[in-house]
């Protein structure tokens, strides 16, 4: 229980520490990175997120069971 405890820490505080980028953000910015994203990169983008989603989600509970020691 304690090594997920410092598993769970650890997001929390990488998360933290990228919120800031991530509200620098203007409204302008925002809409100007959404509307250079259109058609054919639009898929392409989709799918690799999607893709990217589900290998970090199979690597990261691989981790987190191995350090729980199962």
């Amino acid at each position: 229980m304690k090594k997920l405890s410092v598993v769970l820490s650890a997001v929390a505080a990488t998360a933290v520490a990228a919120a800031p980028s991530f509200a620098a953000l203007s409204a302008a910015d925002q809409t100007a990175i959404q509307a250079g994203i259109t058609g054919s990169d639009a898929v392409f983008f989709a799918i690799g997120g999607t893709i990217l989603t589900v290998l970090a989600g199979i690597w990261g509970f691989k981790k987190v069971q191995s350090l729980m020691g199962r």
